[in-house]
């Protein structure tokens, strides 16, 4: 279950009370069906109970715009068209990046990456993903959106 966030609608994990894509204010609100076709958009334990946040971010190369933390069972699409509007505005200056390139997830200390069919590609280090693919890797990890957009994936002190 998430609380969604009525400024930019994106999902968020049950006890924030600011939205992690745009900053805004959240209010408390009743849990909400998923929309999503099977794509977590909220804070979500397979047993129900709360997990601490992670410790993980993800830097875009080259953008200037801080770290943004990837949260235990949230899913965040990169692309032109993403949710985090701080990433999304970064990826607009690459051509060959997607509107919603691919997704990630942080599932127990691993991070899931889903090529959402690309036309240019996911490539983690030097291995391309297949078409509409997903794997789950290890941090620190570094992938490619296209042919120059840097990822990289890490652990946060």
């Amino acid at each position: 279950m998430s609380a969604k966030c009525r400024d930019c609608g994106a999902g968020n994990r049950p006890s924030a009370k600011k939205c992690i894509a745009c900053g805004a204010a959240l209010q408390a609100a009743a849990p909400e069906a998923s929309d999503s076709g099977g794509i977590s958009q909220g804070f979500a334990v397979p047993d129900g109970s709360a997990a601490a946040e992670a410790r993980v971010a993800i830097t875009l190369s080259g953008s200037g715009i801080e770290p943004f933390p990837l949260e235990e069972g949230v899913t965040v699409t990169l692309g032109r068209k993403g949710q985090i509007v701080q990433i999304a505005e970064a990826l607009n200056r690459f051509d060959d990046v997607g509107r919603y390139h691919a997704h990630l997830t942080l599932r127990n200390g691993w991070v899931e990456i889903a090529d959402q069919n690309s036309k240019n590609g996911v490539r983690i280090g030097d291995d391309l993903l297949p078409r509409g693919g997903r794997r789950n890797v290890a941090v620190p990890v570094t992938i490619r959106l296209g042919r120059d957009c840097v990822i990289r994936i890490e652990a946060r002190p």
